[in-house]
């Protein structure tokens, strides 16, 4: 598949990691466009990603006062790195047609969801039970590399981004089952 900037500004990301036991990590994306791509399959796990995948590079800024960060610091990753990891894909049917759906991403929820903080849940999720993570993925054109944005995490670790519309990109776009 060949993937351009131009055709995906921005793509929805349900991502599971379980490292307790033993490794998982599976997931999808959602392009704007609302074609499904899930991680490759492997022998042992269905849609499972394999050793060609890359990483988002991470650097949480925390406030100690309310024990948030500003969603916008889950990540960045080349626009290369990014598509390896598309191509380490399936494309499944398109979600928003088979859900009769339009796209839910607007430009005004991803200006409102990368301006908006992400708190953490009171306490602690449950401990071993991998983390399922979903976010908005966005390029931006200033710094050439796609930017991650948290919108929910569940599991072991709770949060979640205060905007007003991560509801209902959550509603729409789904999460992996883990």
């Amino acid at each position: 598949m060949k993937f351009e900037i131009k055709q995906l500004p921005f793509l929805y990301q349900s991502d599971y990691r379980n490292m307790a036991w033993e490794h998982e990590h599976y997931g999808f994306f959602i392009d704007p466009k609302g074609r499904k791509y899930k991680y490759r399959r492997s022998e042992d796990y269905q849609y499972q990603n394999n050793s060609n995948w890359n990483e988002f590079s991470v650097n949480y800024k925390f406030t100690e006062e309310y024990q948030q960060f500003t969603s916008s610091d889950c990540g960045i990753m080349s626009a290369n790195d990014l598509f390896e990891n598309l191509n380490n894909c399936v494309e499944v049917k398109p979600w928003f047609k088979f859900l009769r759906r339009r796209n839910p991403i607007t430009q005004i929820m991803i200006d409102d969801l990368m301006q908006s903080k992400v708190k953490n849940g009171v306490g602690h999720g449950c401990t071993d039970s991998g983390i399922l993570r979903n976010y908005v993925i966005v390029y931006d054109q200033e710094n050439a590399i796609y930017k991650r944005i948290l919108l929910s995490s569940y599991g072991e670790f709770r949060q979640e981004n205060e905007s007003k519309y991560t509801s209902t990109i959550l509603k729409a776009c789904g999460g992996v089952r883990a």
